[in-house]
């Protein structure tokens, strides 16, 4: 690393001396002698270095932004059916523009999702399971799990209700359909 040498201190001295000495990595001076590089010669422009002390002031800012949460307080519940209107969660309330409007609606992920032919080939229900929570589609899965009732005084292969998950539609079955066949929820 170079140094400037004993005497001065200021960055005119670095200009009347093109000469630095080489300390070494114990701080000791080696006698030797390299030549100033260019840039230290070069005058300092004040634009540069203005803006490079608010490029790294704004490195101490603290973020701030709209709740996470915004949209999502209100007393909403869907109407049910009935009334010529989507099920969606509904603002209560009367006298005021914003009751009776959709409050938030589910959020629907990209349709269809596609991966890689690297999916067919999972011989274990955990790697299944892996790849479901890592692309966000578990909860689907789950949403079938608890979602499964019986109906009363229904019989023959439509006792049980539930809601429906995932649809897997693949090209070649490298072991992939055992695995998902007995996940419950998942349609192949």
């Amino acid at each position: 690393v170079g140094r400037a040498s004993a005497g001065g201190g200021g960055t005119g001295n670095f200009a009347a001396r093109p000469l630095v000495t080489v300390y070494s990595d114990k701080n000791e001076d080696t006698q030797t002698r390299i030549k100033l590089p260019a840039v230290f010669r070069a005058p300092i422009r004040s634009d540069v270095v203005c803006f490079m002390h608010d490029q790294v002031s704004k490195n101490k800012r603290q973020s701030y932004a709209v709740s996470t949460k915004a949209g999502h307080q209100t007393s909403a519940e869907s109407w049910g059916t009935g009334r010529a209107v989507a099920r969606i969660p509904r603002v209560r309330g009367g006298g005021t523009y914003r009751s009776g409007q959709g409050a938030f609606g589910p959020g629907v992920a990209e349709i269809p999702f596609v991966v890689s032919d690297k999916v067919e080939s999972f011989r274990k229900s955990k790697e299944a399971v892996s790849f479901l929570h890592r692309a966000n589609l578990w909860d689907d899965v789950e949403k079938v799990y608890n979602s499964k009732k019986i109906r009363a005084r229904i019989s023959r292969n439509r006792r049980f209700k539930q809601k429906l998950g995932p649809t897997i539609v693949y090209g070649k079955d490298s072991g992939v359909k055992q695995e998902i066949f007995y996940m419950y929820g998942i349609c192949i």
